[in-house]
């Protein structure tokens, strides 16, 4: 049965291991849901975690085939029972929009988000929440015109 997993990777090279580890993934066709990589200057090593959507014994060999990667120090992986996949989306409309009590500024109190800043063009406005919330908070925001977006996902629980 597939769930959902992060898979944690602990290495010495960066661009040399995510190189041969995303290689592993495309071969067995493994799609990556996010990936977030940061370095720990006092120990100089690389910390990647990885979310995917897969079945527990394709997990199992993936991280053992992981843990003969040169330069790669320790691998780990997690079952997220019950994950909630938290999302912070930033929205860019366009400011003509948000006239005071204007329907944008009901759909941000209506939602929950936050105007973030104004300038003489353009609005940015924050919402998190998962992803069917802010999807819906997108499809109210969509006629008024949205001229981009951008999404941070991580996972609580």
């Amino acid at each position: 049965m597939r769930a959902q997993f992060t898979i944690s990777v602990t290495s010495t090279s960066l661009s040399q291991s995510l190189n041969r580890i995303f290689g592993a993934f495309s071969r067995r066709r493994i799609n990556i849901q996010g990936i977030h990589t940061t370095f720990n200057e006092l120990e100089e090593m690389y910390n990647t975690d990885i979310l995917i959507v897969e079945d527990a014994s394709v997990v199992n060999k993936l991280a053992a085939h992981l843990r003969k990667q040169i330069d790669v120090l320790d691998v780990s992986h997690e079952w997220q029972e019950g994950a909630n996949n938290e999302e912070i989306v930033q929205y860019k409309v366009p400011k003509r929009n948000f006239d005071k009590g204007s329907k944008a500024e009901k759909l941000v109190k209506q939602y929950q988000a936050k105007v973030l800043s104004v300038d003489n063009e353009t609005a940015i406005i924050e919402k998190s929440g998962v992803r069917s919330e802010n999807e819906a908070f997108l499809s109210a925001l969509g006629p008024l015109g949205v001229f981009e977006f951008t999404k941070m996902r991580h996972n609580i629980g």
